[in-house]
């Protein structure tokens, strides 16, 4: 640009020049420069795992565009973060993905080396008539609900169909996402062992239930099956769908049977080994995808969720909600499938759902082996909808668990996903919660922060420092995230730290025996657990695992405590589950009731595992008076608590970076950080936001010596 000339940018060169901007302003501030580019094992990894914070990179909005737009502006736009990720193939939906979505994505990582790019894919299930490796093509791959049998012969053909069945009850003309869908449904022989004869079975589509005259109509031959002559006696069974997604022609898709003994087919395959092979064809050398880096597998779950209350894993015409002998065995081939495939994929990102709190808070609906994938994804944090923060501690303390136990190099996100109206104070509170354990932050479309009329993809201000356009500003941490609450009084007055006989000896619970000890880190109380040891201490309708491993709780007693908010600190270990794979964790839930009460629904969850970790749990709006801290242990190994600390206030924190500063405020009432005492020495100022979000809080000016929060708020600093 010469002196004296204005020259007017339009978008795409205003990204351009902002991020070489932010190259040459890191370079002048000091920012320590980025290193040469990491390898694993010869492997160019992408540069997002040496940058500095934030770490952001574009969500299916580079899906959603690929149709609309031509690659150079795509691509230009979508490189102005640390990545994308999307859905390039059509096993989900066929109105967003397509040979279209291979090229651009492929192309963009050969244009982009130092990008992250990853595949975004359904993880449990699939549209059957998408199988380009021919792997899927038997029935017994899928897994279905308990069935039902003919009660007359049906020769071979006919393309619709009457059909005699014992129960017309098993089978439903509103499945589906949205209820308007028709059952897909699987018929096979009855073999000697008493069990469904998969090699000897047809697809078929329900039309009609006639329950009066114990029939259904069914069109027949479907999804790459011929009509085929099926004695009375034969099986029916529908299968577990969901769907359609994207558009109606796109079909339900079918949930795959992870069941480690689930029947095989002619080439000795069962579901997870076409699961693997399929995915290992697809990303191994010489697949189409082989450039990317790697794959995000979307609603992974550990059990078959709420369709378990149907659902036959098994085949043998019962329910058994996908647990075998007590063990949740849908949870343990999903644990294998993932294993499988990182044996044939040992350098691909291998990413899956994570930290998704059930229902009724029984879990967290995901288990992966965290040793196998490089991360999570925490699809809407802590959940779908703002007033799911009092779950903060529960969920920003699986995402750090995930960041420190997941498999080099680690990489789990925040995306963000809300079922309200777009509140900016909740995007930067979100945004402040991945600053605080370490990971990435993205924006799904529907909730995307707001963006000028020509932007493809909505970007938060906090992300890329407003009008600077700088991706990780913030550089690197100086510390760990401090809980501001640990500064006040110990509620337990020093009880759980020494652990005297007059603390441990208040602690009992069925079969539950306290035990002091001392070594070089200090004192600790183990809890062992005898065989009569139950859940009996703990809120009945908090007391399940998706494990299914019985509880094993103990209570701390007749705590006084002042009303409001409390945060309960403790450095925490245990022993690892039976049957399961320590990889996995193990949970450890803690209820906050009146004394002597079971009366409460203030449970939140940790992960444990036999090495140390520091956990933090914030209770909310608690009664002043007497209460008692309850502990539920996932299996029946023994727990350790070192440090245990419990303090009144909000659980709102900091953390310091090398240029700027992150607060985070997930109480219900304001709160005001004194920065002249937390940080004597610096001066902070606000970030200059643009006109489409929130410049009134980000409006450029410097910070005194306190700033206040709102309730739910976050903040991001610069440096002065």
């Amino acid at each position: 640009m010469t002196d004296g000339v204005h020259t007017d940018l339009n978008r795409r060169q205003f990204l351009a020049a902002g991020a070489a901007a932010g190259t040459l302003a890191g370079l002048a501030t000091g920012t320590p420069a980025a290193s040469a580019a990491p390898t694993r094992n010869g492997v160019t990894l992408p540069a997002i795992f040496t940058a500095g914070f934030p770490r952001s990179f574009h969500y299916r909005q580079s899906e959603f565009t690929v149709a609309t737009t031509p690659y150079e502006q795509w691509a230009e736009e979508f490189s102005s973060l640390n990545g994308i990720i999307g859905k390039i193939v059509p096993e989900e939906k066929i109105s967003t993905t397509g040979q279209q979505n291979v090229e651009y994505f492929t192309r963009f990582k050969r244009d982009h080396p130092d990008q992250l790019v990853l595949m975004h894919y359904n993880g449990r299930l699939r549209r059957p008539d998408y199988d380009p490796y021919g792997l899927f093509t038997f029935g017994g791959h899928w897994t279905y609900r308990a069935g039902t049998q003919l009660t007359r012969a049906v020769i071979a053909d006919a393309d619709e169909v009457v059909l005699h069945v014992a129960d017309t009850s098993v089978f439903q003309m509103d499945v589906g996402r949205i209820g308007t869908v028709h059952d897909d449904i699987g018929i096979a022989l009855m073999g000697n062992d008493g069990l469904p004869d998969w090699h000897h079975s047809e697809q078929v589509s329900l039309v009609d239930i006639d329950a009066a005259a114990g029939t259904i109509t069914v069109r027949r031959g479907r999804y790459g099956t011929e009509p085929l002559a099926f004695p009375a006696g034969s099986y029916l069974a529908a299968h577990i769908v969901t769907g359609p997604w994207g558009s109606e022609d796109a079909g339900l898709i079918w949930w795959i049977n992870f069941h480690l003994d689930a029947p095989r087919d002619s080439h000795g395959r069962n579901g997870i080994d076409c699961f693997v092979e399929d995915m290992t064809r697809r990303l191994g050398p010489g697949g189409e995808l082989e450039i990317i880096d790697g794959v995000q597998f979307d609603i992974f779950t550990f059990t078959i969720e709420k369709f378990r209350l149907f659902a036959d894993l098994d085949g043998d015409g019962e329910i058994d909600q996908g647990v075998i002998d007590g063990v949740n065995a849908y949870g343990l081939g999903q644990i294998e499938a993932i294993r499988r495939l990182r044996e044939q994929l040992p350098d691909k990102l291998i990413l899956t759902d994570g930290a998704r709190i059930a229902p009724r808070r029984h879990d967290l609906g995901q288990r992966p082996e965290l040793s196998m994938i490089n991360g999570i994804e925490k699809e809407g944090f802590p959940g779908f909808r703002r007033w799911q923060y009092r779950w903060w501690s529960t969920v920003l303390g699986s995402l750090e668990f995930a960041q420190q136990r997941s498999r080099e190099p680690s990489l789990s996100f925040i995306n963000h996903v809300r079922n309200d109206e777009r509140d900016y104070a909740d995007l930067r509170l979100e945004f402040a919660a991945a600053q605080m354990v370490g990971i990435a932050i993205n924006y799904a479309p529907k909730s995307e922060p707001d963006k000028p009329a020509d932007a493809l993809a909505g970007v938060l201000d906090e992300v890329w420092a407003g009008t600077d356009k700088q991706p990780n500003w913030l550089g690197h941490p100086l510390r760990p995230a401090q809980h501001l609450a640990e500064r006040s009084p110990d509620l337990l007055q020093g009880g759980g730290v020494g652990w005297p006989g007059r603390f441990t000896s208040r602690i009992d619970g069925p079969g539950a025996s306290a035990h002091r000890r001392t070594g070089a880190g200090g004192a600790s109380m183990r809890v062992a657990f005898g065989p009569d040891a139950g859940d009996s201490e703990f809120p009945a309708q908090y007391a399940q695992f998706f494990t299914y491993l019985p509880g094993s709780s103990f209570v701390i007693p007749e705590v006084e405590v002042p009303g409001g908010d409390l945060v309960l600190a403790m450095t925490v270990s245990g022993e690892n589950l039976d049957s399961y794979s320590p990889d996995i964790g193990r949970l450890l839930k803690v209820a906050v009731t009146p004394a002597g009460s079971l009366d409460t629904d203030d449970v939140l969850l940790t992960y444990i595992d036999s090495t140390p970790r520091q956990a933090t749990l914030y209770f909310q709006n608690i009664a002043a008076g007497s209460i008692d801290l309850r502990f539920l242990a996932e299996g029946p190994g023994s727990v350790t608590l070192h440090n245990l600390r419990l303090h009144a206030g909000p659980d709102v924190m900091i953390r310091e970076f090398e240029h700027g500063l992150v607060l985070a405020n997930p109480s219900g009432a304001p709160h005001t950080f004194d920065l002249s005492a937390l940080f004597p020495d610096h001066a902070f100022r606000r970030l200059q936001g643009t006109p489409e979000q929130d410049p009134n809080t980000n409006d450029g000016s410097p910070v005194g010596a306190n700033v206040t929060l709102a309730a739910l708020d976050g903040l991001a600093l610069r440096r002065s």
